[in-house]
């Protein structure tokens, strides 16, 4: 599996787990759940190449259903059939 889709697997993951389907945090918080979840060393590196993935792959995730938005400091990322009011 390629990075990407180990990030994409991770966030489908995250939202899947949550009770009612969707995930708010800050940054470094969701950066931090998606490193646990791929198995990568948590230093800086892994930190920028997660960090830089989840710019990209806005529109592959919203193509399986799961919508990744930006409120100031927090992010929250709603899994498929998920409604949301931001």
């Amino acid at each position: 599996m390629t990075f990407a889709q180990e990030v994409i697997a991770a966030m489908f993951k995250i939202t899947n787990d949550e009770r009612y389907g969707f995930y708010v945090a800050y940054e470094p918080v969701l950066i931090e759940r998606i490193i646990e979840l791929t198995e990568l060393p948590f230093n800086g590196e892994s930190v920028a190449k997660v960090k830089a993935k989840l710019l990209v792959l806005t529109t592959p995730l919203k193509g399986i259903g799961v919508e990744v938005v930006r409120n100031g400091d927090f992010i929250s990322v709603f899994g498929p059939g998920v409604l949301k009011h931001v």
